[in-house]
């Protein structure tokens, strides 16, 4: 084989490499299930290689040691508040408030229970935007170059709070490693 019948062979192949083989894989299990499902390009190189569908189906599954619930997804109130899964957080802290006020023998009414849980959330959603933008809020201009811009997600206020919430006591559960805020 010359140098140049080895440089067409890989101008022809070229696109069959490593980083897209799962792409690759998935056509052309596609292809087995329906011919006209892909491009006619795609549909000549496939009849080419006269692989059996079953191995196409297998290799398109993926490893056979692989896991259906891989990677594990954390399940702490400290990931869903930086994912943003408010609702499973909500729940969480909810569920916490009500046995808390059960500790203590005291009675709440469910909605005073669910305004603290509502609070919580907020504080928590409010401490994300801090750990995520909170540069944003920094002075990183001594100069004075540049005019500094309010930023809304930084803002209590967008939040629901008001300056009569600020010496109101809050459910943060331990994050910033304080229960209360």
């Amino acid at each position: 084989m010359s140098r140049q019948d080895a440089n067409a062979a890989f101008a022809l192949s070229s696109f069959l490499q490593g980083t897209n083989a799962t792409y690759i894989d998935e056509i052309y299990a596609r292809y087995e299930n329906d011919p006209s499902s892909v491009d006619a390009e795609w549909q000549e190189f496939f009849k080419s290689l006269k692989d059996t569908p079953a191995d196409v189906r297998k290799n398109a599954e993926g490893p056979s040691w692989g896991r259906d619930n891989w990677p594990v997804t954390p399940r702490d109130d400290l990931t869903s508040a930086l994912d943003g899964n408010w609702v499973e957080v909500e729940k969480a802290v909810g569920k916490k408030l009500a046995a808390k006020v059960q500790d203590t023998g005291s009675e709440l009414a469910s909605t005073d229970v669910h305004q603290a849980t509502r609070d919580s959330v907020r504080a928590l959603m409010l401490i994300r935007a801090y750990r995520m933008r909170g540069h944003f809020h920094a002075k990183l201009d001594p100069l004075g170059i540049e005019a500094p811009r309010d930023r809304e997600e930084l803002d209590p206020r967008s939040y629901g709070f008001t300056e009569t919430d600020f010496d109101r006591k809050i459910f943060l559960d331990h994050v910033l490693g304080l229960e209360y805020g």
